[in-house]
């Protein structure tokens, strides 16, 4: 009886695991004890796979290149604020 109500459930609903069957069951209206249906449930080696996380290597942070012409801090905002600060000013 647990056998055809499993297959039942899980011929309409693949992916899902132990405890969504099992919910099933007892929505159905059947009172086993969830000991019991478990143990039929792997008998009929209805228990899943558990999938591991794949880890992804750790990556070597590279140097980053600075290029021949570079002034430091002197370029930029500095440049910009100094047009602004010339164009109000002039009449």
């Amino acid at each position: 009886m647990i056998i055809s109500v499993l297959n039942a459930i899980t011929v309409r609903h693949l992916r899902w695991g132990f405890p969504n069957c099992f919910n099933r069951f007892r929505k159905l209206g059947y009172q086993w004890i969830y000991k019991c249906v478990y143990r039929v449930y792997c008998e009929l080696k209805l228990n899943l796979w558990v999938m591991g996380k794949i880890r992804i290597p750790p990556r070597t942070p590279e140097r980053l290149s600075v290029p021949n012409n570079f002034s430091g801090s002197r370029g930029g905002i500095h440049c910009f604020r100094l047009v602004l600060r010339l164009s109000f000013n002039s009449p």
